[in-house]
């Protein structure tokens, strides 16, 4: 039985990963750059408005990674997508 869970396991891998591949090619990894550019500028921007004192930088990074992710994957910013989406990955995550 446990053999039979690995296996499976592993097909669920190896079609989830073939699916994902067109996502990590040179040429898209390359288109990112420009994403990853503007969200980065929009981190730093928003970091020197916090205190100088220490600071949990989690959900500020959170919602970055959400904003690159839909930004090159969906090609939409997650204004378009909605507050409910938004709201959604936060609790995910």
């Amino acid at each position: 039985m446990l053999l039979n869970v690995a296996r499976d396991l592993g097909s669920d891998h190896r079609r989830i990963r073939s699916a994902l591949n067109i996502g990590f090619t040179a040429a898209a990894v390359r288109s990112y750059h420009a994403v990853f550019k503007v969200v980065a500028e929009q981190i730093c921007g928003q970091l020197e408005n916090f205190p100088s004192t220490a600071t949990d930088v989690c959900s500020l990074l959170s919602a970055a990674t959400l904003e690159v992710t839909c930004q090159a994957i969906l090609g939409h910013p997650t204004q378009d997508l909605g507050e409910k989406f938004t709201a959604n990955n936060r609790e995910i995550v």
